[in-house]
């Protein structure tokens, strides 16, 4: 096999591993940080519902996360480790924010994720199986 035909080859497996990658979360939130990323996956979401916002056009959802080693203990240790660096949240292919941690949360406990776009909001809802809101 020529080394052209060989680059080829390892190019098209890439694109593929990548597209296989980014298929698989298209529908759910990923936090994502320097060195690592942390799929919010449906069994760890405990709680996922519209909450009220102080400020005009923007929303929020309230998050709370099963406590186990996959999920909250797994997004915690994340969060800790990278106090004071970027996370960037994406769901599916479109990046929805990004923000400093500023310092640990207890996910289990919940927390809010604010976001600028309502459809954004009823389509992360409907994905994780929750009942969107108007």
């Amino acid at each position: 096999m020529s080394r052209w035909n060989q680059n080829f080859l390892i190019a098209i497996v890439g694109v593929l591993s990548i597209g296989c990658s980014v298929a698989g979360n298209n529908d759910r939130l990923v936090y994502k940080f320097e060195n690592d990323e942390f799929i919010l996956e449906k069994e760890c979401v405990s709680v996922l519902q519209l909450g009220h916002s102080e400020l005009k056009n923007d929303y929020v959802l309230n998050i709370e996360i099963n406590r186990t080693p996959k999920c909250s203990e797994r997004f915690n240790s994340l969060l800790s480790k990278n106090i004071g660096k970027k996370v960037s949240l994406y769901f599916g292919v479109n990046k929805i924010s990004q923000t400093y941690i500023a310092g640990e949360i207890q996910s289990e406990n919940g927390y809010r994720q604010a976001f600028s776009d309502k459809k954004v909001i009823n389509n992360i809802l409907e994905s994780y199986g929750r009942n969107a809101k108007n």
